[in-house]
């Protein structure tokens, strides 16, 4: 990590007063002070004047950021840092100081940051992939989506072909939130509701991302019972032409499974803890179920990884009820996603038209407020 200054702001921009409800439907207290045994991430002066042109909002005193790949080298030792630091928290990190791949410049990424500290508190990269516009011709290059530049390919070699011969779609992956956040239910909703809130108003419908899940926790039974469940309905999706994953996970056909009496993953996640009281959901799984009505596609094993289980996830977010989708999207923001080429929405006549309902400041309003704070640098040792 860079040795220079951290720093904390004041009078941050909030949007706390258009939140969403938490997903189960009720308010629950958030945490908001950090143990201090748990290690943070500060985030430098330089690299906090260098996100602010890619602000996208705030809440619950937490601020996200839309950075695109290009700039991604500023903020790879600390992303690289809270990536190694979660991931070897639930026993699946990579075993470097750093978890880093050469696929990041590849994709654009999420920043999350704590109000208060400017402490990071979350990061997800995304890959938005549009289809072609009329009359434009596909890339030449062929190591445009190859497995060098997208991890979701290198599981599934030749899925990005297959995808983009569907439409525009978008790859999330490397989802991660500090020890030190983890207590605040707002920290991973947070890079959700961003993602969603992209993907919508970017044109985009078709989610893909895949969720780690440590099988090395669990019994092989109940490792068995829980995969083969999530691979029947009714939580896969419809047998789709894609191609296989590089390294399958593979069944033998004999596995007891929930037999489709499971209607909803939390029923699911109860069945296996009859089994074994200490099971829990990936929490990535329950979030991509709840909030995007996501399936499962298929299940690999990252054998040239950490060797854990991943779960290909796929969200069709034409299907997700109007009413539940609004209750994530149509915030206040700045729209941070229309300076990235991938973008597909509306022009800004519509756009215009159809945020005019929302209350709060402007998406500029805000912009200029964020880029007028005052930053006070406290010295740190050396």
């Amino acid at each position: 990590m860079r040795q220079d200054h951290a720093a904390t702001a004041t009078g941050h921009c909030r949007l706390s007063d258009q939140s969403p409800r938490l997903p189960d439907g009720k308010d629950e207290v958030l945490v908001q002070s950090q143990q201090p045994e748990q290690p943070m991430i500060p985030l430098s002066r330089v690299l906090i004047d260098d996100i602010k042109p890619f602000f996208f909002f705030s809440n619950y005193g937490l601020t996200l950021f839309l950075i695109p790949g290009n700039t991604f080298e500023n903020f790879a030792d600390e992303v690289g840092l809270l990536r190694e630091l979660t991931y070897r928290q639930k026993l699946s990190g990579s075993g470097n100081n750093k978890d880093l791949d050469g696929r990041d410049p590849y994709y654009d990424h999420f920043v999350l940051v704590d109000d208060t500290t400017f402490a990071l508190a979350g990061t997800a990269r995304l890959q938005f992939v549009p289809t072609l516009r009329p009359g434009q011709e596909a890339p030449s290059t062929p190591s445009t989506h190859s497995s060098s530049t997208s991890y979701l390919e290198h599981v599934y070699p030749g899925i990005k072909n297959c995808l983009m011969a569907r439409g525009s779609h978008l790859e999330i992956g490397r989802v991660a939130i500090s020890p030190a956040f983890q207590r605040q239910p707002a920290s991973l909703m947070t890079l959700f509701r961003g993602g969603l809130q992209a993907a919508i108003a970017a044109g985009y419908t078709a989610v893909y991302g895949l969720v780690s899940y440590n099988h090395f926790q669990y019994p092989g039974s109940v490792n068995d019972f829980f995969l083969r469940s999530l691979m029947l309905p009714p939580f896969r999706s419809p047998v789709a032409e894609l191609p296989p994953a590089r390294y399958p996970r593979a069944f033998r056909g004999d596995e007891q499974h929930a037999d489709g009496a499971c209607q909803t993953i939390q029923q699911l996640e109860a069945e296996a803890q009859k089994q074994l009281a200490s099971f829990r959901l990936p929490v990535l799984l329950r979030q991509y179920i709840n909030l995007m009505g996501a399936r499962t596609h298929d299940i690999s094993i990252a054998k040239d990884f950490n060797q854990i289980t991943e779960i290909l996830m796929t969200a069709d977010l034409t299907k997700v009820p109007h009413r539940r989708l609004q209750h994530f999207v149509g915030f206040p923001h700045a729209p941070v996603y229309r300076k990235f080429p991938w973008f597909r929405g509306e022009d800004e006549d519509e756009v215009a038209k159809n945020t005019s309902n929302l209350t709060g400041p402007s998406p500029q309003e805000r912009d200029d407020k964020l880029r007028e704070q005052t930053l006070t640098a406290q010295s740190r040792p050396k």
